[in-house]
């Protein structure tokens, strides 16, 4: 069903959506269908249509998606009453436990969010990295408690200031926190270390991808009183600046040579973007394995030129020795020639003056003394072949 659809989706067939869903993105394809990415996803679940999963369009832009599972056949569902939860304390109206994602890639729903809520009762359920968090601001909070009874018995006095109770902004990012490790587990992710600032490393297809996980921060236009009273751990953000009221989650991997930055807005919440964070990290770990595969050829390769032109040079530097060897046997050779002729004017004037000593020695074996020197100049005393095996030796 190729080119633009204009028909509404709940005018198509089950076989109809199915093959569209599995051909474009839902969030592009809902303003097709005279609706929108999570109204789609919705009428897919009830119609019992399959859907991509997490990473699906990550995976198929580097050949390597899934296959799309059969059509089943449709089973009409048992009727239940849906479960209704009230936001604690809110005063609003309760809202359905269960609501769709924006896309048929589901991530768990976040627990209802009250500002209000000071205890810590709902954090249990937290993701155990997550939950040694809390017990480190615990940790903390007594240490310093400790540090300060010890202080009042000291003679100077004075304490340091308290560690306060996590707040709800902290435990806002707790619990977002939590809900994406485990749809990263959930979908074969890893998390690997994870520190109480936000800092993240997800391991993903083997490959290590950093995160920030933490307020928005910004740059306050003047004096606010008790700005860094919205959260227990103001030490872990630069001093000038102030809450957004958002959370925001980055990468500080870069992927495809660049990084990823999702927002708050008073529109758009967390809730919302993390099956899009999620894919994005699912969809980072193949795509940062080719970025690693590319990096090991791509040094392999310079590893083997390097290797050839230190070889190359090695030749050129062989071949420069046995040419000025070469030359210094031709230069012998021409020495050789001059130093003869002067042994035949010598063995001509020992036949005029006569065989006289010298230091012991007659003339004539120190003219045989010159001619082994002369010898030990000539180039061919072991042949042509001896020739070329004396420039060649390394």
């Amino acid at each position: 069903m190729d080119g633009i659809v204009t028909r509404p989706a709940e005018e198509m067939s089950r076989e109809e959506l199915y093959e569209l869903v599995w051909q474009t993105p839902m969030s592009k394809l809902g303003p097709q269908l005279a609706t929108n990415g999570p109204g789609l996803a919705a009428l897919c679940r009830k119609r019992q249509i399959p859907t991509p999963p997490l990473g699906y369009w990550q995976k198929k832009a580097v050949g390597r998606a899934p296959e799309m599972p059969p059509l089943p056949s449709f089973e009409p569902p048992q009727k239940t009453s849906p479960s209704i939860k009230p936001a604690r304390g809110s005063g609003k109206p309760p809202v359905p436990a269960s609501v769709p994602s924006r896309d048929a890639e589901s991530v768990a729903e976040l627990p209802p969010f009250d500002e209000d809520d000071e205890s810590l009762d709902h954090m249990r359920a937290l993701h155990p990295k997550v939950k040694a968090w809390v017990a480190e601001h615990r940790q903390l909070q007594e240490s310093r408690r400790a540090e300060n009874r010890q202080r009042s018995r000291d003679f100077w006095g004075g304490s340091l200031p308290h560690i306060s109770d996590l707040t709800a902004r902290d435990r806002y990012r707790f619990r977002v926190t939590s809900t994406l490790f485990r749809a990263i587990e959930k979908q074969g992710g890893q998390i690997g270390e994870a520190k109480l600032t936000g800092k993240v490393k997800f391991l993903v297809s083997g490959q290590e991808l950093k995160c920030v996980i933490a307020e928005k921060m910004s740059r306050a236009t003047k004096i606010m009183e008790g700005a860094g009273k919205w959260t227990a751990l103001p030490h872990h953000h630069q001093t000038g600046l102030v809450s957004s009221g958002f959370l925001r989650v980055r990468f500080d991997t870069y992927v495809n040579g660049r990084s990823r930055d999702w927002i708050e807005t008073p529109k758009k919440k967390m809730a919302i973007m993390l099956p899009d964070i999620v894919s994005a990290i699912i969809a980072a770990g193949p795509l940062l394995a080719e970025e690693a595969r590319e990096r090991a050829e791509w040094h392999r390769r310079y590893e083997q030129e390097q290797a050839e032109r230190r070889e190359r040079q090695r030749q050129l530097e062989i071949d420069h020795k046995r040419w000025c060897r070469f030359q210094e046997h031709a230069n012998n050779w021409r020495e050789r020639d001059r130093l003869m002729a002067f042994i035949d004017e010598l063995r001509h004037r020992l036949q005029i003056e006569g065989d006289t000593a010298i230091e012991d020695r007659p003339l004539s074996e120190w003219i045989v003394w010159a001619e082994e020197r002369i010898h030990a100049l000539d180039p061919f005393q072991n042949g042509l072949k001896g020739f070329f095996e004396a420039i060649n030796f390394d």
